[in-house]
């Protein structure tokens, strides 16, 4: 079967098994956060993988191998871990496996990886150090001490590739649900600079901040993909970072 075929299957178990209305949207979806990461080839790690929707995207699209981490409770029998091993055992994908762990848990036993994905996973590493990071040493602590475990497994040039949300939302200091995103925590999320300093601490490099625009406001992209745009929308960005060499 041809990357592309096993793509298009894909993109059809997305819409009956994770929910998206159509292949497209699907695609577009994954898109915001893959759009120009070079996946052939490479060793993939994907922490709070969820689904799969990125991990076995990148497998059907020649990555070697994938590695998934998304914690869950010991019996579960509808957790996204199990979609996950739906979709893949369908999909006859042997270059892909999930581990239902922490990445604190994770035990690579060796190996490393050419990329590291974080898709609204980061602020979930340790959530209550996260909460403190502007304000607690020993919060950053505990970050630096995670970052540095990913550095260790990432290989000299690999990337580290995150999505998430800023704290700082116009709707959230007005005290109103973002009408985007009602159920986002901003307290719970930091900015993209407080992780590229922290990351930078740990031997990534070379960060690159994009300012993500929904969906729905497309036709917008050229006023709202910025960080004032994303303020008056869902403050999402990505970030993509490069583990120096050497």
């Amino acid at each position: 079967m041809t990357s592309q075929t096993l793509t298009d299957h894909f993109l059809s178990l997305a819409v009956q098994e994770i929910g998206f209305k159509t292949p497209a949207l699907a695609q577009g979806y994954i898109d915001r956060f893959l759009d120009g990461v070079d996946l052939a080839d490479k060793n993939i790690l994907d922490i709070g993988c969820g689904t799969g929707l990125m991990s076995i995207y990148s497998a059907c699209r020649g990555a070697a191998q994938v590695i998934g981490l998304e914690p869950e409770e010991a019996g579960s029998s509808s957790s996204s871990a199990a979609v996950f091993n739906k979709m893949a055992a369908a999909l006859k994908l042997a270059n892909i496996v999930c581990y239902p762990q922490t990445l604190q848990e994770f035990a690579p036993n060796g190996l490393s990886f050419d990329l590291i994905l974080s898709h609204s996973s980061i602020n979930h590493l340790d959530e209550k150090a996260c909460v403190g990071l502007r304000t607690s040493r020993a919060a950053r602590e505990k970050y630096l001490s995670i970052f540095t475990k990913l550095s260790g497994i990432t290989k000299n040039g690999g990337k580290i590739v995150i999505l998430d949300c800023s704290p700082y939302n116009f709707f959230d200091t007005l005290g109103m649900k973002n009408p985007l995103s009602s159920t986002i925590e901003w307290h719970k999320h930091q900015t993209p600079d407080l992780w590229i300093e922290l990351l930078k601490q740990c031997g990534y490099t070379n960060p690159r901040v994009d300012w993500l625009v929904p969906a729905k406001l497309k036709s917008f992209e050229k006023i709202l993909a910025n960080r004032y745009g994303a303020f008056f929308t869902r403050s999402a960005f990505k970030l993509v970072m490069e583990k120096k060499s050497g």
